[in-house]
C-alpha cells in the first residue's frame, strides 16, 4: 500500500486499489469507491525516539464481495506496515501500519452490489536504523538489531566481538539484568 502526493491529492494504493484523500475519491481498475472522513488523530510520541507520530483514520466504501475480499487481503498484509505516503518522486515520507477496522455493509452480503463501508485506522510506523550500542560505556556494532516496547523497550541484537572485547563486555555488564544503553542513530539518551 502506497500513498502518492500528486498536487493538492494523496493517493493510498493498496493492492489494486487507489485512494485519494483529498479529493475523496478512490478507484481501483474496475470501480470508484469514495472515501471519507478523513481525521488526523492526536499524535503518539514514540517511545524509542519521542517523535510525534502521525495517527489517521478514514472511512472508505467498496462495492461487491469481490471487492471486499480483495481489499481484506490488501489490509491483512498491511498490519506491521507496508502503507506508505510518497512524493511525486517515488520518495517515502512517511510508512505506516494498520492499527484496526471494522466494516458494515448495505444489502446481502453475497453479492456484487452490496456496500461495504470500511473504517480505517493508520499509524505512522519508525525506520529503527542503528549505528552502533553503547553498553555500560562499551560500544559495539550489532549486525543485526530489533527493537520492541511493552512497558520498556526491549533490544534483540547480534554483536561479533573478539574474545578480549567478550571479556571486557562481560566485565562491563557481570551480575547486571538492566544495563544503561545507548542507542547511536536512533537516540543519544541512556536509556536503562
Amino acid at each position: 500500500m502506497a500513498f502518492c502526493n500528486y498536487g493538492e491529492f494523496c493517493i493510498a494504493k493498496v493492492g489494486n486499489f487507489a485512494l485519494q484523500f483529498r479529493g475523496i475519491i478512490l478507484c481501483n481498475k474496475q470501480h470508484i469507491i469514495n472515501v471519507s472522513n478523513v481525521d488526523y488523530g492526536e499524535p503518539k510520541v514514540s517511545p524509542h525516539t519521542g517523535k510525534q507520530l502521525e495517527i489517521l483514520s478514514f472511512r472508505l466504501q467498496v462495492i461487491g464481495e469481490t471487492q471486499k475480499n480483495t481489499l481484506e487481503n490488501a489490509l491483512s498484509k498491511a498490519k506491521n506496515g507496508g502503507i506508505f505516503n510518497i512524493d511525486n518522486n517515488g520518495i517515502t515520507i512517511r510508512e505506516y501500519r494498520l492499527v484496526n477496522h471494522f466494516f458494515s455493509y448495505t444489502g446481502n452480503n453475497t453479492d456484487e452490489d452490496t456496500v461495504y463501508t470500511y473504517t480505517l485506522r493508520l499509524e505512522e510506523v519508525e525506520e529503527l536504523a542503528i549505528d552502533s550500542l553503547v553498553i555500560a560505556g562499551f560500544e559495539v556494532v550489532p549486525y543485526e538489531f530489533n527493537e520492541s516496547y511493552d512497558d520498556a523497550i526491549i533490544i534483540n541484537s547480534k554483536i561479533k566481538l573478539s574474545k578480549e572485547d567478550a571479556e571486557k563486555l562481560d566485565m562491563a555488564t557481570k551480575e547486571n539484568i538492566y544495563l544503561d544503553v545507548i542507542r547511536k542513530g536512533i537516540s543519544d539518551e541512556v536509556k536503562k
